[in-house]
């Protein structure tokens, strides 16, 4: 297999004498709570549905919340993570080097996986299911005609599973190759000005209005959504406006990177800018619970009432994402000032880990299925079983590469 898939870091992939060893760990850290969203996935109470169709016997109902609120802040944080380490090596390699650094990190990796986890994904689900419908007559039969249906076309209905997000920073990569590009022929008058402008704002005179400004643009882009926080994409039909909501991430950690003596000064009331954020995710999420229990009440999704719970919900997640991302990126960079050996191990494996993690998640929970044990202590059991899959599996490919490369 090759190097790609065992990345490393971004951040030591260039050099420089400034490591950002706490960004790394966000990042890494967004990429991780995948395996937790999706063991919480079948512990959600309610039946199955076509996004997600196993649920266990044992539900909780901490499952769902725990769900919406990582949601809530984990690919955002993840797409600004993206969008300053691609500055960071365009900024020290040039746009040639960050093209094919891209190309060979996420456009190989996600075509390769793709093709080899989606059947993979498709049967894991199966086995799930044929769990759930038992072995009574009925349950067998549509059991039969689902496992037929899969087997006989491993490939379709394609959509782009737990990858979706590689799916969209190709296209936001494609855009801030193009845009970068072009800026170099606009006036240098125009582009003093804009940088004047990003510094003043982001560690100027005005950076007070930082989180407001950008909570108003986030609140602009999360409008079109179909429920509260950002829609996750099941079709490879690019959504345009879950595409501009993420290229707004990615740009402003393209300009953090750009005015990245922010950085030092995030550091100054880190800690509170992040139990603010934690206070604003809880009310954040008893909004976003709120019109998703409206929805299930029968309330139409058009109504004045369920528009209103919308608005406000979005509007809380657009402050909370911002209050969470700098009181985390304040807090990550005063804590991790050198290298720490498990920290870099996490970074290195949490790629790999994420790549893999879906198909071991489902398994794991349908192979405690008949465990009678608290939905909480399931649920956290299979989390650490599939992080401990999923490490295993990164050291079994990681020495077959080193023997092979002897």
């Amino acid at each position: 297999m090759p190097d790609q898939f065992t990345p490393h870091s971004d951040s030591e992939a260039v050099d420089s004498a400034k490591r950002y060893y706490g960004l790394d760990f966000i990042r890494a850290s967004m990429l991780l709570l995948g395996v937790v969203i999706h063991v919480a996935a079948s512990f959600v109470e309610g039946p199955g549905d076509v996004v997600w169709p196993y649920r266990d016997p044992n539900p909780t109902p901490w499952a769902g919340i725990i769900v919406l609120g990582i949601h809530i802040f984990r690919m955002p944080t993840f797409f600004v993570m993206a969008g300053f380490f691609a500055a960071l090596i365009q900024d020290r390699k040039g746009l040639v080097v960050l093209a094919r650094n891209r190309f060979f990190r996420i456009a190989i990796p996600f075509a390769v996986g793709w093709v080899i986890l989606f059947p993979i994904v498709n049967f894991s689900f199966l086995i799930g299911v044929l769990r759930m419908l038992g072995s009574d007559a009925e349950g067998q039969t549509t059991g039969a005609a689902i496992a037929v249906a899969v087997l006989s076309n491993p490939w379709g209905n394609p959509q782009p599973i737990h990858l979706w997000f590689l799916y969209y920073l190709l296209m936001i990569y494609v855009i801030a190759l193009s845009v970068v590009s072009a800026i170099r022929f606009a006036p240098a008058s125009a582009r003093n000005l804009c940088t004047k402008c990003m510094h003043e704002l982001m560690q100027g005179r005005v950076r007070f209005l930082r989180i407001p400004i950008l909570a108003v643009v986030t609140w602009v882009t999360l409008l079109p959504m179909k429920a509260p926080s950002i829609d996750t994409p099941n079709t490879f039909m690019p959504q345009w406006h879950v595409l501009l909501c993420y290229a707004f991430f990615f740009a402003v950690g393209w300009a953090v990177f750009l005015q990245r003596g922010m950085i030092d000064s995030l550091k100054a009331w880190a800690v509170t800018r992040l139990i603010c954020g934690v206070i604003a995710l809880l009310i954040s999420l008893a909004f976003t619970l709120s019109w998703y229990g409206a929805l299930f009440s029968g309330d139409d999704i058009s109504s004045p009432k369920m528009q209103s719970l919308l608005f406000a919900s979005q509007a809380f997640i657009s402050v909370t994402v911002w209050l969470l991302i700098f009181g985390g990126v304040g807090v990550a960079e005063r804590i991790m000032r050198r290298p720490r050996r498990i920290v870099r191990y996490m970074c290195d494996s949490s790629y790999w880990i994420y790549f893999v993690h879906l198909p071991i998640c489902v398994l794991v929970v349908v192979a405690l299925r008949d465990w009678n044990a608290p939905g909480m202590v399931k649920m956290s059991a299979a989390i650490g079983l599939s992080i401990v899959m999923g490490l295993l599996s990164y050291e079994a490919v990681r020495c077959t590469i080193t023997q092979r490369t002897r």
